[in-house]
């Protein structure tokens, strides 16, 4: 099964009448993607708890989902700290009575797949193309802890085979 917009927008309300307390989630990856309606569904639900009970949030979305809701630690995409500002970066959706939604910006969507890079991720941020440029992306991974060298290795793949950056202008990107 797979999430569309409509389903997501039934799932985050059916979520806020049940929570207790302020929640302010930042859709990541797929679900981010398909709320910048670059994609137009997901496979599954992906939020990082900036604000709130993480694991409450993750039993109670798990537990009104029929698809699989990852829910990340604050200031974490899958394994990728996240930089300071990603919050203030995101792209605000709205508010519900105890949610603010947000889903990350698309520098960090792209930088958080090329991480991992597994097949889908191609896709992923193949979609993105035409939302951002190699530059610009450039310029917020310097904003990133470099974790190792394959993260590194990850980010100069795309830039080069995704956005046409020149191999020989990715010299600074470390």
């Amino acid at each position: 099964m797979r999430v569309d917009g409509a389903a997501l927008l039934e799932l985050l309300t059916r979520l806020d009448g049940a929570l207790s307390g302020h929640y302010v989630l930042v859709a990541a990856g797929g679900t981010a993607l398909t709320l910048h309606n670059l994609k137009t569904s997901t496979k599954d639900v992906d939020f990082i708890v900036d604000s709130g009970d993480a694991d409450e949030f993750g039993q109670l979305a798990n537990g009104l989902s029929d698809v699989r809701v990852g829910v990340f630690e604050r200031g974490k995409a899958w394994f990728n700290p996240l930089p300071a500002d990603y919050v203030s970066a995101a792209v605000r959706y709205g508010s519900f009575a105890n949610m603010e939604l947000f889903a990350l910006s698309i520098p960090d969507i792209i930088i958080t797949k090329a991480a991992r890079l597994s097949g889908d991720d191609w896709g992923d941020i193949t979609s993105c193309r035409e939302s951002t440029t190699w530059t610009e992306l450039a310029r917020r991974f310097t904003a990133y802890s470099k974790n190792n060298a394959i993260q590194l290795n990850n980010m100069r793949k795309v830039l080069i085979n995704v956005f046409g950056a020149a191999p020989e202008d990715l010299v600074n990107v470390t």
